[in-house]
């Protein structure tokens, strides 16, 4: 079953050209791998939730190797905490059997796989460039920088 599974991901991330979407498409089949493991914990089938979250740590594991660590930077930095993370709350979950635990790990990737998408959708869509001419640029003023916060008779 796991190399059936695993063909038809690989299918389709073989269709998919676009980094982001196979990160938003991945980070998905992270968090349903975790709800099959949370069944399985309540149908009390151990092998199944084992395969399930070792499908999981599996894709875990592709998605940061996905990271460019030497340009990525902080953020870099921060998502490979976050699946260090996620990695050893799947093994605490796993061990206590523990539903909550792997719940909260799979809404954290479904939140990830939605930024990911996000992210997309702004690329795919940048913001438009304003048409005004430079000096009428220059010379407007932003109301929360010219204008006091707090009225004058204030005090603390």
């Amino acid at each position: 079953m796991t190399n059936d599974i695993m063909k038809n991901y690989r299918a389709i991330v073989a269709q998919e050209t676009n980094p982001l979407a196979v990160l938003a498409l991945a980070c998905e089949r992270v968090a349903k791998d975790i709800f099959d493991a949370i069944r399985a914990i309540e149908a009390h089938d151990i092998p199944t939730k084992t395969g399930h979250l070792n499908h999981a740590l599996t894709l875990i594991a592709y998605i940061e190797n996905m990271l460019n660590k030497n340009e990525g930077g902080e953020d870099a930095m921060r998502l490979q905490c976050f699946y260090n993370m996620s990695r050893v709350h799947i093994l605490l979950g796993s061990a206590h059997l523990s539903g909550p635990i792997l719940g909260q790990i799979a809404g954290y990737f479904m939140e990830m796989s939605q930024a990911w998408r996000n992210l997309q959708a702004k690329l795919d869509n940048p913001p438009e460039t304003s048409t005004l001419p430079v000096a009428a640029q220059d010379s407007y003023t932003v109301p929360a920088l010219t204008e006091p916060r707090f009225p004058a008779a204030w005090s603390a």
